[in-house]
């Protein structure tokens, strides 16, 4: 069997984005060089291969050639792809191979940009006020990013427009991918005769972890909004900028699992009652208002009882210890009998020298 090596791609698609600037007072055929965003987040393969027979791009041989087309049985839906692209266009990205963001005046320091709609923003201030930074007389730079990344009504739709293009690609379109594609890497076109029954019979276009597929995002001039009298020489864009989603094909890290929920505390032998009848579990809260308290005055007296497993009242024998003994205490040694010095909240543990129970006392206006 054949082993398949990683392929750099350019799917030859393109989107574009321009969008409103309101300021306080006053988007050819993409090549792999220019300016590249490497996306952090990846695609996942199944997007465009899910096995031999179930792919985005399908092809033959035919007369010492390839060709190619959308397999429109894929079972990969439109929706599912642009969910996951969505994901890369929210994700962040390497901008120090892209303009203006690989100017030498900065350094590295905006290297990375939390999402595609940061970018397209720090690309704007840029042109409108030299510094990709300088989003201070921007009044709408939330609302910016948010509609360069989103999809739908009233927004860029870059994510939806790219796999539109994806999805309507034209054969000679899907020849050229899997021209590359096999060009780099002929074992994809091993192993089956792709020649046999042409022009009826297709052999699925394989893709693979570690792939890197190129999509292109033209931003055009903005419209920008500004208040008479202010700001009247803002730099007028002479034209679009491009830039190059470089994006590597992976199955995603799961998302962590949530933290799970703290244990609940060990039941005990031991079972607490306050003066009102309350069972007050291992680990639980008891409140009271110092209104319901046998003293309405401080120190605040608050009455328990303590009885085993065969419900004989052992009170008197138990030992009271308080978290905080600054606030609580027994009232005159008493078991059972406990005083607040004021409005407070305390740790209390009661022990009959086998078990042991602690709950947390808290007495309120």
């Amino acid at each position: 069997m054949a082993t398949n090596s990683n392929v750099v791609v350019n799917l030859n698609i393109s989107a574009n984005a321009s969008g409103t600037i309101d300021v306080f007072g006053q988007t050819t055929t993409p090549t792999i060089a220019g300016n590249i965003l490497v996306a952090s987040n990846m695609l996942p393969v199944s997007n465009l291969y899910i096995s031999s027979s179930n792919s985005l791009i399908k092809f033959q041989g035919s007369n010492d050639d390839i060709l190619a087309t959308r397999d429109s049985n894929f079972s990969t839906t439109q929706a599912t792809f642009l969910t996951d692209l969505n994901a890369i266009i929210n994700g962040s990205f390497n901008c120090s191979n892209a303009s203006p963001f690989s100017l030498a005046r900065y350094s590295n320091v905006y290297d990375t940009q939390s999402n595609f709609g940061y970018v397209a923003l720090g690309y704007y201030a840029n042109q409108l006020f030299g510094h990709v930074a300088a989003t201070a007389a921007i009044a709408n730079d939330s609302s910016f990013i948010s509609y360069i990344t989103s999809n739908g009504a009233g927004t860029a739709n870059i994510s939806s427009n790219l796999v539109s293009s994806i999805f309507s690609m034209s054969d000679n379109a899907a020849t050229a991918i899997a021209k590359q594609v096999i060009g780099q890497d002929a074992s994809r076109a091993m192993s089956q005769d792709n020649d046999l029954n042409a022009p009826n019979t297709y052999q699925a276009l394989k893709w693979i972890d570690g792939d890197v597929i190129y999509m292109n995002v033209t931003l055009q001039p903005p419209t920008v909004t500004k208040q008479s009298g202010q700001l009247q020489n803002i730099t007028t864009f002479s034209g679009d900028a491009s830039y190059l989603l470089k994006i590597t094909l992976g199955t995603p890290a799961p998302a962590p699992a949530p933290a799970p929920a703290p244990a609940p505390a060990p039941a005990s032998a031991l079972n607490l009652y306050a003066s009102n009848g309350r069972l007050i579990s291992n680990g639980a809260t008891f409140s009271t208002s110092y209104g319901a308290a046998a003293s309405k005055s401080p120190p605040y007296v608050i009455q328990f009882t303590v009885k085993d497993t065969s419900n004989t009242d052992i009170t008197s024998s138990t030992t009271w210890t308080f978290a905080n003994t600054g606030v609580a205490s027994l009232y005159f040694n008493i078991p059972g009998v406990v005083r607040l010095n004021d409005i407070a909240t305390t740790q209390v543990t009661v022990s009959d020298g086998t078990s042991s129970l602690t709950f947390n006392l808290q007495i309120t206006a």
